[in-house]
């Protein structure tokens, strides 16, 4: 219609004018009604571009033409500042795109160049186009005959430099004919819209590696509670693919019986946009896996949008490993608690069993020595028995102790070099005095090889020969043999020790590391405890040793220690710990001591006694006594003694108190005090040296061993510092 118009007003000689109105789309030019007018004076530019808009648009929604044959100047001139108005480049060009017809002001703007620079033959467009993007616009141009070539984007590179993106549609202009008049064309500069749509795009990568990366599920779900999105995490947690989770209802990853409640609680914070539920503060909360396990959460939820277009995200971790963690550390809270329950426990019977036990021993020791008023031979007897029980009860209490100490992990073994025969010859020297009332004999072998030295504890390794040499006596019948063997081999060395005694069956070996199990032998007249062993094995595996015990009944046992074998010390030898006394109790009135003032501070009466009794042996030695800490450090400053004995519980004040008070007052500051305690904990006796005790001793008092003590720190020449 619009061609047959332009014909036959062609054909008149009369001026004329085609005015078209074209009624574009609002989204494209916002509603604006173009006016191009037509006549024979306005070929090719007015009219074209014109037509430009009519081809090039696919989005008019109405076109409209009118022909009015009138003169109107005026109207043309309208639309031709109109089209120069128009922000996007316009541009015509001759069908082979050899000249240029047409540019309007937008494009200088966005080539950067000027009227003259676009217009004319042969312009160097392509020249302009960014090199990666020529073949792309090249190809294109040649698409433009066929009426398929569509939009493309591409780059154009100004005279300074700079890079601008242009989206261009391009159309050919015919004649009615078919025959082709221009080319026509309209681009946009996106150059911002491309980098606002860049940001964009980076922006919705990094949420999406955000998204896909994430620790914890991330699920949302849209105003019907339906799921659109569900990162990578969700699909570990519920075991699903993302594609089936996706348009499926959030109720079916609840457990049934908490999903009317979270319903409600979704549409009520949909709605209200508030919540209770943050995570690591709920519990109770729970999931539902594909395959219908449930499983603890913890969850956090947020909203965006509102209405139809609300989107509900719940942020939620899978808290299985972190409650089963919790329930074994609360687990372990009540061990160790309990631990510590039972080793305090153990330890305060230990020093309450103590107490008593200073009475039993310390008495009986003094009924033996008292040369005033001696027993006769069978209350003599009976006081050893008394003596011996007593040190038997001791030594179990020490046993329980070490026991409790290895299972808490609070025992200390040290790995040193240690000279295993030196070690050995304590341990025999300590068991001898009973082997030889059984008529039992120690054989040690290979003495005469190179020393042998273990790597472990020397107070620990004496204590675990101590042990299996006395049930190799204990165990043994009467006149039978204890033969002690060593070797090296591999690194590692062995000691041996084979008696002669009944042996243990099969079946008793099986129960033979049970805690205070004797294995029947309770029965017999051979003393013991039942957790001899089980502290052996365990001393030795804190070394980094083997016990191995091999038994058949009548033909005795061989207990072999297997221990790394270490490189030899000059200091390597062991340290000596108490034991109950082989020689004769002093007597009384020995005048090795010089007088002294003794001052003992002890809210005990019975221990008071004790060592008043024991110090009367002695007339040049003063005794008082207080009976708690602030009573002390009174008698302290006035009577200044030579030696102050310290009980380290007290009733008013601990015994580093009263320490701490004296060595501040440079009146007491260098008075010799020595801590006598019921506690043989090294800890203890590490604390009390710290706190200024020049020795400390421990309850139950061995007699002999308290008078060599007394020499030791009373006399003006004898050496200091040593513990008991």
């Amino acid at each position: 219609m619009v061609d047959h118009a332009f014909v036959s007003a062609g054909r008149r000689a009369a001026p004329w004018t085609l005015v078209y109105v074209v009624v574009a789309a609002a989204a494209l030019y916002g509603g604006v009604a173009l006016l191009a007018v037509l006549s024979p004076g306005t070929l090719p530019s007015t009219a074209l571009l014109a037509a430009l808009f009519i081809g090039l648009s696919g989005l008019f929604v109405h076109i409209a033409v009118i022909v009015s044959l009138r003169r109107s100047a005026r109207s043309e001139q309208r639309c031709q500042g109109l089209i120069e108005a128009i922000d996007d480049i316009t541009w015509m060009t001759d069908p082979l795109g050899r000249e240029a017809l047409y540019i309007n002001p937008a494009a200088e703007r966005a080539y950067g160049r000027t009227r003259p620079e676009l217009l004319g033959a042969q312009p160097p467009w392509l020249g302009w186009v960014h090199a990666d993007d020529q073949p792309s616009v090249q190809a294109r141009w040649r698409m433009v005959g066929s009426g398929n070539a569509g939009d493309i984007e591409y780059r154009i590179v100004r005279p300074d430099g700079q890079v601008r993106w242009l989206r261009e549609r391009t159309a050919l202009l015919s004649d009615h004919e078919g025959r082709p008049l221009a080319v026509a064309g309209m681009a946009e500069d996106v150059t911002d819209k491309r980098f606002e749509f860049e940001q964009h795009r980076e922006q919705a990568m990094r949420l999406e590696s955000l998204l896909q990366s994430a620790s914890d599920a991330i699920i949302s779900v849209d105003h019907r509670q339906r799921i659109c999105l569900f990162n990578r995490m969700a699909c570990e947690v519920f075991r699903i693919s993302a594609e089936a989770a996706l348009g499926q209802p959030l109720d079916n990853f609840i457990p049934p019986a908490q999903q009317l409640a979270h319903r409600l609680h979704v549409d009520t914070f949909g709605r209200s946009g508030t919540t209770r539920r943050r995570m690591g503060r709920m519990h109770g909360l729970a999931g539902m896996r594909s395959n219908g396990e449930t499983f603890p959460i913890e969850a956090s939820i947020s909203r965006s949008g509102s209405g139809e277009a609300t989107l509900l995200t719940v942020v939620l971790r899978d808290v299985t490993a972190a409650r089963q963690a919790e329930t074994a550390r609360q687990a372990l809270l009540r061990a160790e608690g309990a631990s510590r329950a039972k080793s305090e426990f153990v330890a305060r019977m230990s020093h309450e069993m103590r107490t008593p036990l200073n009475a039993v021993l310390g008495f009986s020791q003094l009924m033996q020595s008292d040369e005033h008023d001696p027993l006769a031979p069978a209350q003599y007897r009976r006081a050893e028995r008394i003596r011996a029980a007593g040190w038997h009860l001791l030594q179990l209490i020490a046993d329980v102790m070490d026991l409790a100490s290895v299972e808490s992990g609070s025992v200390r073994v040290d790995a040193t070099s240690v000279a295993l025969f030196d070690t050995l010859d304590e341990a025999i020297a300590i068991c001898e005095t009973q082997a030889r009332s059984r008529g039992i004999t120690l054989h040690v072998h290979d003495r005469g090889g190179p020393r042998l030295f273990v790597q472990g504890d020397p107070i620990r390794l004496r204590q675990v020969l101590i042990n299996v040499l006395s049930n190799a006596v204990k165990y043994n019948r009467e006149g039978g043999a204890v033969d002690i063997h060593a070797r090296l081999a591999d690194g590692r060395i062995t000691l041996e020790v084979q008696d002669s005694g009944i042996g243990m069956s099969p079946e008793q070996l099986v129960h033979l590391y049970e805690p205070f199990n004797r294995l029947g032998r309770e029965r017999g007249e051979v003393e013991g405890s039942g957790i001899g062993l089980v502290l052996t094995r365990q001393l030795i595996e804190r070394m980094n040793g083997l016990l191995h015990i091999a038994s058949e009944p009548g033909r005795g046992t061989r207990v072999s220690i297997t221990l790394v074998a270490a490189a030899p010390d000059a200091q390597a030898f062991p340290s000596a710990t108490p034991a109950p006394p082989a020689g004769p109790l002093p007597g009384a009135g020995s005048a090795d001591l010089p007088p002294a003032l003794v001052l003992y501070i002890e809210d005990n009466p019975v221990n008071v006694l004790l060592v008043e009794q024991l110090l009367a042996r002695w007339p040049q030695i003063r005794f008082v006594h207080a009976d708690d800490g602030h009573g002390g450090l009174t008698l302290a400053r006035r009577l200044l003694p030579d030696l102050v004995l310290l009980d380290m519980q007290l009733p008013d004040m601990h015994g580093t108190s009263v320490l701490a008070a004296l060595r501040a007052d440079p009146a007491t500051a260098s008075l010799a005090v020595v801590s006598l305690s019921a506690s043989d904990l090294p800890e203890d006796a590490a604390v009390a040296r710290e706190a200024g005790a020049l020795e400390y001793w421990t309850k139950p008092i061995d007699v002999a061993s308290f008078h060599k003590d007394l020499i030791r720190v009373l006399a003006p020449e004898a050496p200091r510092g040593a513990n008991r």
